[in-house]
């Protein structure tokens, strides 16, 4: 199986897109390499095998990018945009630097993924132009980081959520089913 390479420098991309809020600079790299360590843990719980770790490592560093264009104080970003943006704002990012498979990341981690027939809804709660299309987890590689980005928030980036923390946090969102679907593909016990 050819594996693509990335042969880039996500700190670098970082950089070139945070150079005016080094507070959110900061705040991703933190939350990146945490999402990284915990896809880590899981592949060696789950004996996953022929992950691109390298590909993984950017992808942790790079999936919350959009956030820089978001509305969200709390995490020193002051852009217009909702929150529930940031995939497809990271995604547009990350394609014009030519990192296609880390944009599909990107826009397809969001919650535990967005399906087409829930995007009507959420543009007209949160009056955003999410584009209509599946925005789910497919590949492994992709279910993996949107698994691993739920055990880590950008507002308190040292400390790990627990899993019944996390259930309760997507309920909000009625994505339960989904969140135990990744935990069981990955062998992880829920009651962890």
């Amino acid at each position: 199986m050819i594996q693509e390479k990335y042969n880039i420098d996500p700190y670098k991309i970082l950089e070139k897109y945070c150079k005016n809020n080094q507070k959110i600079k900061d705040i991703l790299i933190s939350h990146g390499e945490s999402v990284y360590k915990k896809a880590l843990e899981i592949i060696a719980i789950s004996n996953i095998e022929n992950i691109d770790l390298k590909l993984l490592k950017n992808a942790c560093l790079l999936h919350d990018i959009g956030i820089l264009n978001t509305n969200s104080p709390k995490i020193f970003c002051f852009g217009e945009n909702h929150y529930v943006m940031h995939g497809i704002l990271g995604a547009n990012i990350l394609r014009k630097e030519g990192l296609n498979k880390i944009a599909l990341i990107c826009e397809r981690h969001i919650g535990v993924g967005i399906k087409k027939e829930e995007v009507k809804n959420l543009n007209k709660k949160f009056k955003v132009k999410l584009p209509e299309k599946d925005m789910f987890p497919k590949t492994k590689i992709e279910k993996l980081i949107c698994l691993s980005d739920k055990f880590f928030s950008k507002s308190n980036l040292e400390e790990e959520e627990k899993i019944e923390d996390i259930l309760e946090e997507i309920k909000s969102y009625k994505k339960e089913k989904e969140f135990l679907e990744l935990l069981k593909e990955f062998n992880i016990n829920k009651n962890a």
